[in-house]
């Protein structure tokens, strides 16, 4: 009697543990399935962190190269400055030049009449 007892006691648990068997069986393929999405993930995540570094360094470049093309405008804009004012100031030179030499004919011109 007692063993059948035991059989029956057996066979109610197996009926209830058969359920909680499948739910483990069902969450160790949803487990390995997470895994494998996280393994793709992470590979995705590694491909992208490289590409923003890559991204990173090329725009370090670009900001570099910017800065020294603001240096190049700014020496050029000097000298375009100072170019600028030399121009000014030999043109003020040549009308001064031309006055004299217009002042220089005429005196050579009244020069005869002066003698």
């Amino acid at each position: 009697v007692k063993w059948l007892r035991a059989q029956f006691r057996y066979a109610d648990i197996l009926e209830r543990v058969a359920p909680l068997r499948a739910e483990v069986d069902a969450l160790e393929k949803a487990g390995k399935a997470s895994k494998d999405k996280l393994g793709e993930l992470s590979g995705a995540i590694d491909e992208l962190e490289a590409k923003i570094a890559g991204y990173k360094q090329e725009y370090a470049t670009l900001i570099s190269e910017a800065q020294a093309l603001k240096t190049e405008m700014h020496v050029v804009k000097d000298r375009v400055q100072r170019s600028t004012s030399l121009l000014q100031s030999l043109m003020g030179e040549r009308d001064r030049w031309q006055r004299q030499t217009d002042a220089f004919g005429e005196q050579i011109a009244t020069l005869v009449g002066d003698v």
